[in-house]
């Protein structure tokens, strides 16, 4: 498969990727504010002017979807570089650790509790899922940095870095081998040419970024959803001034963003580990 053809593949490109999110983004936006009243729709500065500044609050408006869309697609970030966790002996199992169950409770829990708009309780329900879905998220990553002995490995190193190295050579590695000896199974290269093994290997991995990738745009879309039942009853509390709401919608998005910063701290780790240094 050459460059060219790859190149013209557009809709594998991030713009056409996170367009859908991005436009219920701007929705869900939209929605907040309308709910939320005119002092808080006023700090966004999304008045409703028309002309001119019609077409500025427009322009704003899609900003403002862009940058919800993004900060709501953080977990996946985090359920990604911790994927080492899930799936053992390549097999799905069921737990509260696991990030597509804990969403899929979030949506659902979110979406009941700011259906009902009870007011005080449904803010603290929205403050509990918050911290619940974070601290969740943050065990995992510290069970990904814990450091264990592994075969073919000369000194400690963390579930994740070791699974990323596994996987790297995994893709990486092209290897001939002349020998007669048929394959022992479909994972099984022997006998296969650098351009064969090459081929093979390339189109699995596509495979499976292409579902991978693709599935992003709904999973995002969830917890779009998700962060929009969190902070309604927050924008709908009549206790609150505008400034006060738009005070608090920041303090529940920091926390939902805490998890993603961590991850930070999870590459530092493989890269101290990856150069080697604390062996001068």
């Amino acid at each position: 498969m050459n460059d060219n053809y790859e190149n013209s593949r557009w809709w594998e490109n991030y713009l056409v990727r996170y367009f859908v999110p991005s436009i219920a983004g701007m929705l869900i936006i939209t929605w907040i504010a309308e709910v939320a009243g005119n002092d808080f729709k006023n700090l966004l500065l999304l008045g409703g002017a028309t002309g001119k500044d019609g077409f500025a609050s427009l322009i704003l408006l899609f900003l403002y979807g862009n940058l919800f869309c993004y900060i709501a697609s953080y977990p996946i970030l985090v359920f990604h570089a911790t994927r080492v966790l899930d799936f053992p002996k390549s097999k799905w199992k069921a737990s509260f650790m696991d990030g597509y169950l804990i969403t899929v409770l979030l949506v659902v829990t979110a979406s009941i509790n700011g259906y009902l708009d009870l007011e005080e309780l449904s803010v603290l329900v929205s403050l509990g899922l918050v911290v619940a879905f974070s601290g969740i998220q943050l065990i995992r990553i510290f069970k990904a940095m814990r450091h264990s002995n592994y075969k073919g490995m000369k000194e400690s190193a963390s579930r994740g870095y070791v699974f990323s190295v596994a996987l790297s050579k995994r893709r990486g590695s092209h290897r001939i081998d002349t020998s007669d000896m048929a394959p022992e199974s479909d994972d099984d290269d022997r006998g296969l040419t650098v351009t064969e093994v090459k081929n093979w290997k390339r189109e699995i991995v596509e495979t499976y970024r292409h579902m991978r990738e693709h599935g992003n745009s709904a999973f995002i879309f969830s917890l779009e959803l998700a962060l929009a039942g969190i902070l309604i009853p927050i924008v709908t509390y009549d206790g609150m001034s505008g400034l006060q709401k738009m005070a608090s919608v920041g303090s529940m998005m920091f926390l939902w963003t805490i998890p993603a910063v961590f991850t930070h701290l999870y590459a530092q780790t493989f890269e101290r580990r990856f150069s080697l240094f604390d062996r001068r």
